[in-house]
């Protein structure tokens, strides 16, 4: 339960990084499994995300209530896997922010915990503090999963021992569809079925 809902969260940090941080703009893609939608392209959210002209928005996909994700998380523990999904719905978006329903299922799909949780707030620009940040590459990148064919904004990061690599959706800004984390635990977690308008 608290690592599903720790991976939604993560995964939301690293979308949050890269469609922020440099030129990444919502054009192309290609849609999954799920309803396709506008892209949602526009101004970051709050201003202040750079990124040049025509930037993504970063929030795009949680800014539709009804909208959501469900992963396939398989964490490797001492030497044996261990699977659940997590399936991550935006219930209420206004101009303040969004609630959204977090749910986890076993390995065989059945619910095991679901909480709706508190009014997340749109981010706001960040003044630089002049602290060291975590070492974050980016590239692009094609990926296939099980929810389908993605363009991919792919973001790498290393921080305390630990490696993540986290792809997401170019189209979607916002959706993430695969997260790889190496280090005191392995995890792997894949986009497996999303709405998307």
């Amino acid at each position: 339960m608290r690592k599903s809902i720790l991976f939604s969260l993560l995964s939301l940090i690293a979308v949050l990084a890269v469609a922020c941080g440099g030129g990444n703009n919502a054009a192309g893609g290609n849609a999954g499994k799920g309803n396709a939608g506008s892209g949602n392209a526009g101004a970051c959210a709050g201003g202040g995300c750079g990124g040049g002209e025509a930037a993504a928005d970063a929030m795009a996909f949680y800014r539709k209530a009804g909208n959501y994700y469900m992963t396939k998380s398989t964490m490797k523990v001492a030497g044996n896997d261990m699977v659940t999904y997590s399936k991550f719905e935006i219930v209420k978006s206004d101009d303040k922010g969004y609630v959204a329903k977090s749910t986890s299922y076993d390995k065989d799909k059945k619910e095991t915990f679901s909480q709706e949780m508190p009014l997340v707030e749109w981010p706001k620009p960040v003044a630089d503090t002049g602290g060291e940040a975590p070492k974050v590459t980016t590239t692009e990148e094609t990926i296939k999963v099980e929810a389908g064919e993605f363009e991919c904004i792919v973001m790498e990061t290393e921080a305390a021992g630990s490696k993540t690599k986290s792809w997401s959706s170019k189209k979607y800004p916002g959706l993430p569809v695969k997260s790889v984390t190496t280090g005191a635990a392995d995890m792997t977690s894949e986009l497996v079925e999303y709405k998307a308008e």
